[in-house]
């Protein structure tokens, strides 16, 4: 995955290694600033670590290291220079899609013993995932797509009796790393925890036993990462928690008629849920569900998880719940790696069972009717041009037929999985070369600009600064130069402040404000 990736991003213009730009997210607008106040406080200034004068008119920064700095791969962006944070932070995302898919194949191969054509194949198309290559740039939220498949394992260990010391360990990390995805993740094995005993139940008083284990290992999990989260909750409390922005107007009945083009070849729109891990991974997954060689007891209950998994599709309620109560901004849908996991998670459990040829046929019929609706209703809805729609199509017809003479023993399992990888390449290679924009040469102009700041008298330094130009839309290179700026932008800000700065005349909305 890690090779792909790097190959993809190259041919896509996103390689900062190999002279490219990352600009999806706000990586380069905001997220290099934070980790410059990462090194400098780190490495220079430690007393500026709960409070900076460079987070606008200064403020309390506990927010921005519980939401942007705490993970574990951060410690890489130590080894570069403040104008090589660009490089840094590509190696960072590069190694979290590595862990994702290694942690996947790991995981396919303890629970459903697959052989390395299909766990090699499905950890490729679950790191490789539309959510990943299109949120690439929100690099925090990529530590619980690495680290999900592992605290899978280890919470089916704990559904069966079995106490999981790794799981605190993990768990901890995960939530120090961001709090906002470890909530959706908390949230999301509490389900698989109830799903998983559901399917391992012997007797009450095991369940019971099993409950206690899960509830102490996540609780102490939880104390393990107060040290994060405590200063987090009283920061937010006072800022983002306090204060409301307007939900976003979501028509759920449309976006479920759109769903089958987001989990087809090419398809990406960002106001949809990003759901595509690979056409076979998506035949394997409605294959499960018709499998009769697995339990109807198994389906059914992976039924009712998959739809609780889902149920912030359907309605503004329970939407806002999964993005931990508050509506976001601009990036909607952003729980749904969980279910880019679960459809993986269920093509590996399918591949780890007999299929037989009556199944087969149900479940190519529904995969037809699934394309037939892709074709007759998803397509118009979303103005898909012809040769959009022809791609797609014919890569789902070979897919199928691969599946198929898979299943009929008439190919080597290799064909198929080697077909998924390649779809999965050329996936992230064709849209990174679509939203392509000029390189921006980050490197030169931090160190231009660092030059400059530095020949500014020592007392200007001490007092309020602000430029009269900037790189892209950065409103946090203050952190990044380390001086006392006017301007910053976090989603962790105090709203107070941005009123305060449209009550002046100036720039301030929600979390940004703008001399």
């Amino acid at each position: 995955a890690g090779l792909i990736f790097f190959i993809a991003s190259w041919i896509g213009s996103i390689n900062f290694l190999m002279g490219g730009t990352i600009h999806s997210g706000d990586l380069i607008d905001q997220y290099i600033s934070f980790f410059a106040y990462f090194q400098h406080t780190l490495l220079h200034d430690f007393s500026s670590i709960s409070f900076s004068f460079s987070n606008g008119l200064g403020g309390n920064t506990a927010g921005n290291w519980g939401y942007y700095l705490l993970s574990p791969f951060n410690f890489i962006a130590l080894l570069f220079p403040t104008k090589f944070l660009p490089q840094a932070l590509y190696i960072i995302i590069l190694l979290k899609v590595m862990v994702a898919s290694a942690s996947f194949c790991w995981m396919s191969k303890k629970l459903h013993h697959l052989a390395d054509p299909w766990a090699i194949s499905l950890a490729v198309a679950y790191a490789l995932s539309s959510y990943v290559i299109t949120y690439i740039g929100n690099l925090m939220w990529l530590d619980a797509i690495a680290f999900l498949p592992l605290l899978v394992v280890f919470v089916t260990q704990l559904s069966k009796g079995r106490f999981s010391f790794p799981y605190i360990l993990l768990l901890a990390i995960t939530i120090v790393a961001n709090y906002y995805t470890a909530f959706m993740v908390c949230l999301f094995l509490v389900g698989f925890f109830i799903y998983q005993s559901y399917l391992n139940y012997s007797n009450w008083k095991n369940l019971l036993r099993n409950s206690l284990y899960f509830s102490i290992a996540s609780l102490t999990a939880g104390a393990l990462a107060a040290f994060s989260i405590a200063p987090t909750a009283f920061n937010l409390l006072e800022n983002k928690l306090n204060y409301s922005l307007a939900s976003p107007n979501i028509s759920f009945f449309h976006v479920w008629q759109e769903l089958p083009a987001t989990m087809l070849f090419y398809t990406r729109s960002w106001q949809l849920p990003l759901l595509f891990v690979g056409t076979i991974t998506l035949i394997l997954t409605i294959s499960f569900f018709f499998n009769r060689s697995i339990p109807i007891k198994v389906r059914l209950a992976s039924l009712l998880f998959s739809l609780f998994t889902a149920s912030g599709l359907l309605n503004g309620k329970l939407y806002i719940l999964w993005h931990a109560s508050q509506p976001p901004q601009l990036f909607p849908y952003r729980f749904v790696f969980l279910i880019t996991f679960i459809m993986v998670f269920f093509a590996s459990y399918q591949l780890a069972n007999h299929n037989s040829k009556a199944d087969l046929k149900i479940s190519t019929a529904c995969f037809l009717f699934f394309l037939a609706f892709y074709f007759f209703r998803s397509r118009k809805l979303l103005f898909l041009n012809a040769a959009a729609c022809f791609l797609a199509l014919l890569i789902a017809l070979i897919s199928l037929a691969l599946v198929i003479l898979y299943y009929t023993k008439k190919i080597n399992p290799w064909i198929p999985a080697a077909f998924l990888i390649l779809e999965m390449f050329l996936s992230a290679t064709i849209f990174w070369n679509n939203i392509k924009q000029p390189s921006t040469n980050i490197t030169n102009y931090t160190a231009q600009t660092q030059t400059f700041i530095n020949q500014l008298p020592k007392t200007a330094k001490d007092q309020r600064l602000a430029k009269s130009f900037l790189l892209n839309n950065d409103r946090g290179e203050s952190y990044t130069f380390n001086y006392r700026g006017a301007e910053v932008f976090s989603s962790n800000n105090d709203p107070k402040i941005s009123d305060f700065y449209s009550l002046l005349g100036l720039p301030g909305y929600g979390y940004f404000y703008f001399y």
